[in-house]
């Protein structure tokens, strides 16, 4: 009886605790909690499509950035989010990949009026929501190429989630050993850098980006894949993830039914592999839990062609790179019509044990830099005086969350039109009749492109540009 009344003093103390949380939460808001804040209120915590706009330019907007590669003058960045000028992914025909099998893919910035025709939605799937601390941070995952199997009524979704990749570039280790980083093995880079020697994960050897790799979230884990399976039908249409579901239901599962996930890990298991390590939510909360090293993507067990990289634990507040929070500047107000953000992806020193994971006072943000989207770190005072610079908005979108890999073609076929200083750059309107004129209507110049990259001197002031076939578009010359 003694037991059972102090079980109940827990209980009903949790249960004071959650509502105090949630009151304060909401009240009080330091995180960006979508359905909760700002405009389309709906008061729930249900995964939606997003797309995440900055703040001071609506004109850019995040996206995924599979299809970006180089003109074959290896000059011009085609999408313009500077991924043209660090890497060339697309060589003899073929994708890069990175060791587990992933297309290398990564998070660019679009500008979303050049360049109309890029996918910018993702995929917000919930974390850490609405429970425990999650009512005060809650933790999102961002994904593209998403199939839930049985639509609204599907236990798991399969998807290329969105990473941060510092650990994968540098092989980062803790004191602890892998403690830190909820048991991710390190992806190997060594194959995938540019011709520089610079890792394709990396900005000018400095800043860390954000990839995307195929991943499973079902109940409180995501289950991170690997193998040459993972990209069965890479011809730019938008099902890949459903063909991955059917190749993962036929290996481990009823094909086309359903995935059998006990058989998914103990088939992937390396034998002898299993150990304990401390886990740690906070200083003075902690558990024992088992961990299994998994077997490499070139050998996998007979017939496989899928295997499992990863199991990573989201059932707390805790530092992971799969994870992201939206942060708000503590001067403005949450409950404005449009509630911008900071998008936060690492708490103190990425430290389970002793990191700040509420309002770190150093932690890792999404910032601009170089035309990419990377990871800077720093404090709290210098996150709030250049908050405007990295704050990004949400809108909601009926646009499906796809990758951009046929965007490529779309791309070089449609005129690009860049303003300069003095002058504007015609890209991809080779024998096309060119009419330029200013915001009064007065022809500037009448002439048909000669090449696919012409550039024509123009005033300073709003232009506008008339190409045959195409629509015509304003441009700003300094």
């Amino acid at each position: 009886m003694l037991l059972f009344r102090k079980s109940l003093k827990a209980v009903l103390l949790l249960a004071v605790l959650s509502i105090c949380a949630n009151t304060w939460a909401q009240n009080e808001p330091i995180y960006y909690r979508i359905g909760w804040h700002g405009d389309n209120k709906d008061y729930t915590d249900t995964p939606r499509t997003l797309e995440f706009v900055r703040w001071i330019n609506p004109a850019q907007k995040l996206y995924e950035n599979s299809g970006d590669y180089l003109n074959p003058d290896n000059q011009s960045d085609v999408f313009g989010d500077g991924g043209g000028r660090m890497y060339n992914k697309y060589e003899n025909g073929e994708y890069k990949r990175d060791s587990l099998g992933n297309i290398l893919s990564f998070l660019g910035i679009n500008n979303s009026i050049q360049f109309e025709s890029t996918n910018c939605a993702f995929y917000v799937d919930t974390a850490y929501v609405n429970r425990g601390t999650g009512l005060i941070k809650p933790q999102y995952m961002l994904a593209v190429d998403t199939h839930l199997p049985n639509d609204a009524n599907s236990e798991y979704v399969i998807g290329r989630y969105l990473y941060n990749s510092a650990m994968y570039a540098k092989d980062v280790r803790s004191s602890e050993g892998r403690t830190n980083f909820n048991k991710v093995q390190p992806i190997d880079q060594t194959k995938t850098r540019n011709p520089n020697g610079e890792a394709y994960y990396e900005v000018t050897g400095r800043w860390d980006r954000l990839a995307f790799a195929w991943a499973i979230h079902k109940g409180d884990s995501l289950y991170v894949l690997k193998g040459a399976g993972l990209e069965p039908v890479y011809n730019g249409v938008d099902d890949d993830s459903r063909q991955l579901w059917l190749t993962l239901s036929r290996e481990y599962g009823v094909e086309g039914k359903s995935v059998d996930f006990n058989k998914l890990i103990s088939e992937n298991i390396v034998p002898g592999s299993e150990y304990q390590e401390t886990y740690y939510r906070s200083p003075s909360d902690s558990e024992t839990r088992t961990y299994y090293d998994f077997k490499p993507a070139t050998a996998l067990s007979p017939g496989k062609t899928i295997g499992l990289q990863a199991i990573i634990a989201l059932d707390d507040n805790t530092h992971k790179d799969w994870v992201f929070s939206f942060r708000f500047n503590k001067s403005i107000d949450p409950y404005e019509i449009v509630a911008h953000f900071v998008i936060e992806t690492e708490t103190t020193d990425r430290n389970t044990q002793f990191g700040d994971f509420i309002c770190p006072g150093f932690g890792g943000f999404i910032q601009y830099q170089n035309n990419v989207p990377v990871i800077t770190r720093c404090d709290e005072r210098e996150l709030m005086a250049d908050f405007d610079r990295l704050a990004f908005i949400a809108i909601p979108t009926d646009v499906r969350p796809v990758s951009n890999k046929s965007v490529t073609s779309n791309a070089v076929n449609k005129a690009i039109v860049i303003g300069g200083t003095g002058n504007i750059t015609i890209l991809n309107a080779a024998n096309k009749k060119v009419i330029i004129s200013d915001i009064l209507g007065r022809t500037l110049a009448n002439t048909r492109a000669s090449t696919d990259n012409i550039s024509i001197v123009a005033p300073s002031g709003i232009i506008i540009v008339a190409i045959e076939g195409e629509k015509a578009t304003k441009v700003i010359v300094k």
